[in-house]
């Protein structure tokens, strides 16, 4: 299994790699079949199930994903697959930066692929669902902590979310097989 940042970074390794992965851009499970290298997208089975656990529908919505890395690039692929009807990147550096994030409060759903948040630094928050005037979804990949303070602070407005654990679970199974 591969983890952040070196999801991207992997795949010239690789001999083959699933159509999936190629088409997300980003390799996190590695097989050795006698010798070739195999490069699969399992995190993409995880962030599904991770949806599909929240009931949180994709399906028209206008979605905002925090980060830039591989999980982005399972993330918008994902939510492509579900039916979002418009998906934006957020990034430091990025065409749309968190600068100009108030010409997204209109948002329907938020997916955090960034660090923010995770341990040590539980208190941080990437961004403030309170803003989001559709918000009807939270999605954190972040698994320690079990909650992040994104996914606590939407559950307190009553906006469903969940975090990475179900996936990181999910994924690992997918690997496993």
């Amino acid at each position: 299994n591969v983890t952040i940042p070196y999801k991207q970074d992997v795949m010239p390794y690789c001999s083959e790699i699933t159509d999936r992965a190629a088409r997300i851009g980003s390799v996190n499970t590695i097989v050795n079949r006698e010798g070739r290298l195999l490069g699969h997208n399992t995190d993409y089975d995880g962030f599904v199930a991770m949806a599909g656990r929240a009931g949180i529908s994709f399906s028209g919505s206008k979605v905002l994903i925090l980060g830039s890395g591989g999980t982005m690039l399972t993330a918008s692929a994902a939510a492509e697959d579900m039916g979002a009807a418009d998906i934006t990147v957020v990034t430091r550096k990025g065409p749309v930066t968190y600068a100009c994030l108030s010409d997204y409060y209109h948002y329907d759903i938020i997916i955090n692929t960034t660090p923010v948040g995770m341990f040590p630094k539980i208190e941080e928050c990437p961004v403030e669902p309170g803003n989001f005037t559709n918000l009807k979804g939270v999605l954190d990949v972040i698994y320690n902590p079990l909650q992040t303070e994104l996914v606590k602070r939407a559950k307190a407005l009553g906006i469903p979310g969940d975090n990475g654990l179900y996936m990181l679970v999910v994924q690992a199974v997918k690997a496993n097989e």
